[in-house]
């Protein structure tokens, strides 16, 4: 397996969205985010997704493992699908782990 291939993967399987909500997670045990809502971390997490998606893919486009979109229209299409399953993996993990938290 490449390195184009595993960091496709992370884009289109939800990779990031789990990486990021490792961050949150690791930045909550550290005691840095204690005094945030549970709305807050939420916005915190889905601009994370975003920006670390449009990174990914914008270095994906860079390195020519994806060919670059066409319009500027395709590239908001192309990062608003990607960063939608990331978002999604991202609130998954949480909700996971929270019912685990509280089943223990």
């Amino acid at each position: 397996m490449s390195i184009a291939e595993t960091v496709i993967g992370l884009l289109t399987s939800g990779g990031l969205g789990v990486a990021v909500w490792g961050y949150i997670d690791w930045l909550k045990g550290r005691g840095r985010l204690s005094d945030w809502d549970t709305l807050s971390l939420r916005a915190l997490a889905w601009g994370l997704c975003i920006v670390s998606v449009a990174v990914v893919y914008g270095a994906c486009v860079l390195m020519q493992w994806t060919p670059p979109p066409e319009t500027w229209r395709n590239w908001v299409e192309a990062i608003a699908s990607y960063a939608l399953v990331a978002i999604t993996v991202s609130q998954g993990a949480h909700a996971i782990d929270r019912d685990n938290s509280r089943a223990a």
